[in-house]
């Protein structure tokens, strides 16, 4: 969600499960429904995957960023 606290929900599920954020940056809000988008570089991709997915977080396919 594109609200305070928002990126700390994220970090702390990606540091529940020991994974390291290399770099990020923001991708693109969307205001319509209120949501934000990062490109992260994480220390194991599929650990991040799941930690995310098992948070609630929505990751974006290919398809959807085109």
């Amino acid at each position: 969600s594109d609200k305070p606290g928002g990126l700390a929900d994220a970090m702390e599920a990606l540091y529940e499960d020991n994974i390291s954020v290399e770099y990020m940056y923001a991708a693109f809000v969307n205001e319509k429904d209120d949501t934000a988008s990062l490109v992260l570089r994480v220390s194991d991709n599929d650990v991040a995957v799941k930690a995310l997915g098992e948070k609630g977080f929505h990751l974006l396919t290919e398809q959807e960023l085109m």
